[in-house]
């Protein structure tokens, strides 16, 4: 992974390459920050996260 191969967690990556992009460090082009976001995890194989069904009701929320 791109973090191991700096010699740093995923956390500290992460906030690394958040860090660059707002200090304009990338050129992104037309590119939004989720599509940035997108090519560097398909880089490193992707990150499919399973979805939760969305056909449970709304719960309501308890403030006691």
């Amino acid at each position: 992974m791109r973090a191991a191969k700096h010699g740093q967690s995923m956390e500290a990556e992460i906030r690394e390459v958040l860090t660059r992009l707002a200090d304009g460090e990338f050129d992104r082009g037309a590119e939004g920050i989720g599509s940035l976001i997108r090519s560097y995890v398909e880089d490193v194989g992707g990150a499919d996260l399973e979805l939760p069904a969305r056909d449970e009701p709304d719960r309501a929320l308890d403030l006691s």
